[in-house]
Formats: structure tokens, C-alpha cells, sequence
């Protein structure tokens, strides 16, 4: 019988009964993977997450194509114009004469823009076209027209004393993309982990109500013999209060445990984003596994893994980045640069114009003197680099604690749970006996409440070690960041 259906069966002889039954399709069964699932699919924090990674995809796409594949713009414009000019004669012919000019031009121009990742130079293309008409009164129309002219230029740094800062630059892309996918990866199984913590403590609320319920009933047992024994006189009055005062309280017990329940319910519903008035039902019962995995196995694993220590490196092989361009700032710059340009006029005389020319071009830049400048950012780049190591150093320590601290724990836990039967058992027969006695008028009221009281903390203790021993496997996975394989 699943856990959920025994507390309903138990509850029923201790709360009131819910008006009406509950219509099927408004029953949600949960397993804890499927709760996972869900909470993968559901909730608000991973749809942050899936925009955060198609934005984290979208960005990195952008770069890649900003570096590899070219750009190309158009440019056009028509446009009419009018212009009139005012001639006037001197003092003896006193004259004027109005010139008036009509005209309209076409242009078209189309650039194209286009890095080569692979040797490190760029190159660029131009194409423009142009139409000009122009009426003049008094004269013939004359016409002014530029066939497609086009420009190419090519540029290519010579990398002799300096490395290609575009490919460190890519390099610096890939890092921080690779960093930003780790954090989501993070976030994801964060989100897995917060998930089935929601899960264990329903349950585990779910199972304290069912503890609840049975020193309920076995409150109400010792009520009703309390209050037999009293009217046969062989109790005192105060001990039928005494027992009274216990069923209350256990029946504020029952009440104040279901209050909780249904708040973890309904931090269930809004996790999952569920209907308010779904009836959730909780599938899986917890038990134990024992754990298999050896300390240096998981600590392997969480270096490989673990996104801070990932970061870490990441950092590292930035600041060394940083210090090759602070140390190529002072280094000579030498590049090539090359152009070649045609253009042809057409004009209506009929005397066509031929342009075309070529440059080719030794650029070397050198910083000679910069007052030591660049010498202090060396300096500093170094120092960055040395905290860089040690930050690496200190992620590497404090990950190996980490995962070191939760397999003791999951040890620990371990380890109780498995000594925790023989006391469970001695627990009830002690609470038998000491029933069997205070039925024989041998042992006070006090100590049957004293032993209800042990087997009580005994259950809800072994319920909270198995939830705890859950919660550190769990834990686990976070600390090392992954899952073995088989660990499923």
C-alpha cells in the first residue's frame, strides 16, 4: 500500500472527511522523477533557464558569424534639385540674366566587409553606381553617368614580433560562453535538486502525519482504559486528566501537522505551476540504498566537473591572454595593406573617363617611449595571474573538502540507518510491556506516555535519517556536479 493511501485511511478515523470525492482528472500522480521532470518543464525558474540558454546560444552565434562571414550594406538615393542664377550687366548696359538649372540624380552603392579568421587579415569590396541628369536653360540637357565602379582592399598583419589578437580575441568568446554554459548547467541541476528536496519533505510530512495518527489512536486506547479503570476506581480523577489533556494535545499535533502538509502541497503546485485545486498524490516511498561510491572516485569526478573550479581555469587562461597583449603593446606592429580601384565616366560628348589605380603598402607602427605605461600594466597582468593560480588553488582545496564533508555525512547517516532497527524494535516492545503493566494498575500513566513519547521521536527520527540520507545523496551530486555513471 503506497504511503499516501495510508494516511488517507488513517486520517479518516481521526479528521473529519473532505465533502465529496475528488474527480479523477484533478488527481496529479507524482513520482519523484516525474515531479523532477516536470519540474524541468513547468516551472518559472526553467523557463529562465531555457531563455537564458537560447540566449546564451544566440550570442555566441552572433559572434561566431561577426568573425567568420562578411557583412554587406546597400546605400541609394534619388533626388531632384533646382537651382537659379542672377547675372546682372554694369552701370552702361544695365542688364539681367536669369540662368535657371534643373537635376536629378541615381546613386547605388553596396559595401561588403569580410574578416579571414584564418590568416588574421580583412578584407573589403565596394560597387557604386550613379546617374546624373542636368537641364540648364539655354543649353542642351547634358547627361553624367558612372558604370558599376568598384574598389577592393585587402589588409594583412604580419604577425613577427606579435601574436593574432583576433584569435585571442575568439579565444575570450569561447571562455566566457563556456563559462555561462557551465552556470546554466549549474542552475539546471539546481533546479533538479531544489525539486526533489520539495519532494522529500511532503513526504516525509506526509509520514510525520501517519506517526501522528498512530499515537493518536494509541492515545485514545489509553483514554478509554484510563477512563474504565477511574470508574472502577482503582485510578485517581487526575489520572482520566491527565489522559484527557493528552488526547488534546495529540489532537493539535494531527491539526498543526496537516496545516503544514498542505502548505508544502501547495509550494508543490506553484513550483510545477499546477491548478490550485489539483489533488496531488505522492508515489514514491523512500528507501534506502546503500552507497557505493569510493572518496577518491567522487573527488575526481567533481574536478572534472565542477563549474567554479572549470571557471577557475578559465580565468587563468584569460590572464594569460591579458598578459601577452600587455606585453605585444610595445612590440613593433607590422601589417600589409593593399588596394585596387576602377572607375569609368560616361558623359554625353561622348568622351569616356577610365580611372583605375593600386596601392600597396608596408605599415609598421612601434611604441618607442610611453614613460613606463605599458611596463606597469605588465606588472600588473603578472600579479593578476599569480591570484589567478591561486584562486585555481583555492577552488581545487575547497571543492576536495567539500565533496570529502558529504561523503562523511552520507556515511554517517548510513551507518545510523542501519543500527536504527534494533532500536525501533526494542522501543515497541517496551512500549507493549509497559501498556500490559499500567492495564495491571503496576506502572503510572507517566510512563506510558514517557515510552508513547520514545517510539514517537524513535519514528519521526528514522523518517527524518532517511530524508537527510536522500537529501545528502543528493547533495552529493551537487557537490561533485554530475552524476557517475549508473548513479541513477
Amino acid at each position: 500500500m503506497g504511503t499516501a493511501a495510508l494516511i488517507f485511511i488513517l486520517l479518516s478515523s481521526a479528521l473529519p472527511a473532505r465533502a465529496g470525492a475528488v474527480p479523477e482528472d484533478r488527481v496529479v500522480r507524482l513520482s519523484i522523477e516525474r515531479f523532477a521532470d516536470l519540474a524541468m518543464r513547468n516551472s518559472l525558474r526553467a523557463s529562465i533557464y531555457h531563455n537564458s540558454v537560447d540566449l546564451a546560444n544566440s550570442s555566441f552565434r552572433s559572434s561566431y558569424l561577426g568573425s567568420r562571414f562578411p557583412q554587406v550594406s546597400l546605400q541609394g538615393y534619388v533626388q531632384r534639385g533646382y537651382n537659379e542664377t542672377e547675372t546682372s550687366g554694369g552701370i552702361i548696359t544695365s542688364s539681367t540674366a536669369i540662368s535657371r538649372t534643373y537635376g536629378t540624380q541615381t546613386s547605388a552603392n553596396v559595401s561588403m566587409t569580410m574578416p579571414l579568421y584564418l590568416t588574421g587579415g580583412s578584407f573589403s569590396l565596394g560597387l557604386a553606381q550613379s546617374r546624373s541628369l542636368t537641364e540648364t536653360s539655354g543649353m542642351p540637357d547634358s547627361t553624367a553617368r558612372v558604370s558599376p565602379s568598384w574598389q577592393v582592399s585587402y589588409s594583412q598583419p604580419l604577425f613577427i614580433f606579435t601574436g593574432d589578437s583576433g584569435r585571442r580575441n575568439w579565444r575570450r568568446v569561447q571562455l566566457g560562453h563556456e563559462s555561462v554554459v557551465a552556470s546554466l548547467d549549474r542552475e539546471k541541476l539546481s533546479i533538479w535538486s531544489d525539486s526533489r528536496a520539495l519532494y522529500y519533505r511532503t513526504i516525509q510530512q506526509q509520514s510525520t502525519i501517519d506517526v501522528e495518527v498512530q499515537t493518536l489512536k494509541s492515545a485514545r486506547e489509553l483514554l478509554n482504559i484510563t477512563r474504565a479503570l477511574t470508574r472502577a476506581g482503582r485510578y485517581a480523577p487526575v489520572e482520566l486528566s491527565r489522559a484527557e489533556l493528552r488526547y488534546s494535545m495529540e489532537e493539535r499535533r494531527i491539526r498543526n501537522a496537516r496545516t503544514t502538509l498542505d502548505q508544502e502541497l501547495n509550494n508543490i503546485k506553484y513550483f510545477l505551476q499546477l491548478p490550485v485545486d489539483a489533488e496531488l498524490l505522492l508515489t514514491t516511498s523512500l528507501e534506502y540504498k546503500k552507497f557505493n561510491w569510493e572518496l577518491q572516485d567522487l573527488v575526481d569526478f567533481a574536478l572534472d566537473h565542477r563549474q567554479d573550479y572549470l571557471n577557475a581555469q578559465r580565468s587563468l587562461e584569460l590572464q594569460k591572454l591579458s598578459l601577452k597583449d600587455a606585453r605585444e603593446a610595445g612590440r613593433p606592429d607590422i601589417s600589409l595593406n593593399s588596394t585596387y580601384s576602377k572607375t569609368r565616366l560616361l558623359s554625353d560628348p561622348g568622351s569616356p573617363t577610365k580611372t583605375y589605380g593600386w596601392t600597396a603598402q608596408f605599415l609598421a607602427t612601434w611604441l618607442l617611449f610611453d614613460s613606463g605605461v605599458n611596463r606597469l600594466r605588465v606588472k600588473q597582468s603578472v600579479i593578476d595571474l599569480e591570484n589567478s593560480r591561486i584562486t585555481l588553488e583555492n577552488a581545487r582545496q575547497q571543492i576536495v573538502t567539500e565533496v570529502r564533508n558529504s561523503y562523511l555525512n552520507i556515511k554517517n547517516l548510513e551507518m545510523q540507518l542501519l543500527g536504527f532497527d534494533v532500536n525501533r524494535k526494542q522501543a515497541m516492545n517496551n512500549l507493549k510491556a509497559v501498556r500490559y503493566r499500567y492495564s495491571n494498575g503496576i506502572d503510572r500513566l507517566i510512563d506510558v506516555f514517557d515510552a508513547e513519547n520514545d517510539l514517537r521521536q524513535l519514528e519521526l527520527e528514522s523518517l527524518g535519517l532517511l530524508v537527510s540520507y536522500h537529501s545528502a545523496r543528493d547533495q552529493m551530486i551537487l557537490s561533485i556536479n554530475g552524476f557517475l555513471p549508473g548513479w541513477r
